[in-house]
């Protein structure tokens, strides 16, 4: 087994662990997981929820335990699916949380993005509906309506992307900032508008047609982030197809544009490299 083999199933085996310590409320072995140094983050509005919010300590960490026993109850904490590779794993999976606030109970989809180094969570970030949260966490409907509105201009906007994707007529300057953030598995990570376009003609040099079932999409948002959970079909340049592959995106939206696109998928589409992973 390769070195990239090695560190996915050691990230992989650190993830599990964290779930399985955090299902048992053992905090300490959880925190025994983190780095002395970790970039933390929960978007949302502390004011109202003071468990979100970024951290960078296991002191820190402790307190968003401590924070939200004192302010949930935690009804269903699901994983059920989990993509790993090298020293990154996204998590997928569902909530259900009561708030002792208001009494309402919480229900949501949620994304957990790790970064694993030297068998320690150097970075954790964690999105769910934080639309809905603030929906039992409060009554104000103005802020709940503005909400709404920005969270489906975001959609749409992805959307978008995804359209001019399948038609093969992206435009950079269209959907994307000057300084965006791109991620995808064996491109790699890159930023600026140049390297979208390199990131595309890359991707055309081996697939001839990409579709996705974007009325099928599920999505998850939280603040200026889209998290969108869906299936592509296709054809690679050698003629071989592939169907409903399933991926998982997560987008940043700044000034209506597309300002960061982090991809998880497997880019063997066909199955051909299934051997080495049995």
């Amino acid at each position: 087994m390769n070195t990239n083999n090695n560190t996915t199933e050691e990230t992989r085996a650190i993830v599990e662990q964290f779930y399985k310590r955090r299902s048992l409320n053992d905090i300490d072995g959880v925190i025994d997981l983190i780095a002395d140094h970790i970039k933390w983050e929960i978007p949302g509005d502390t004011n109202l929820a003071p468990w979100l919010g970024d951290r960078s300590s296991k002191a820190e960490i402790r307190e968003f335990f401590s924070l939200q026993k004192q302010h949930l109850e935690s009804l269903i904490f699901d994983t059920n699916q989990l993509v790993v590779e090298g020293e990154i794993a996204v998590a997928i999976g569902y909530l259900s949380s009561r708030m002792l606030k208001t009494n309402k109970v919480f229900n949501s989809h949620f994304m957990t993005h790790f970064i694993v180094k030297n068998k320690q969570i150097t970075h954790y970030f964690f999105s769910e509906d934080s639309l809905e949260l603030v929906k039992v966490l409060t009554t104000n409907e103005n802020s709940i309506e503005e909400q709404k509105t920005k969270d489906s201009s975001a959609i749409e906007l992805v959307k978008l992307y995804f359209e001019k994707t399948d038609n093969r007529e992206i435009d950079v300057n269209t959907l994307f900032s000057e300084d965006v953030e791109i991620y995808y598995p064996k491109f790699g990570e890159a930023k600026g508008r140049s390297e979208i376009n390199r990131f595309i003609a890359w991707a055309r040099g081996f697939i001839e047609t990409l579709t996705h079932e974007i009325s099928d999409f599920s999505y998850i948002i939280s603040e200026n982030r889209v998290i969108v959970e869906g299936t592509e079909s296709g054809i690679l340049k050698n003629g071989k197809a592939f169907s409903k592959t399933r991926f998982c995106s997560v987008f940043t939206i700044k000034d209506n544009l597309i300002s960061r696109m982090y991809i998880y998928v497997d880019p063997d589409f066909t199955g051909e490299d299934a051997e080495r992973f049995r």
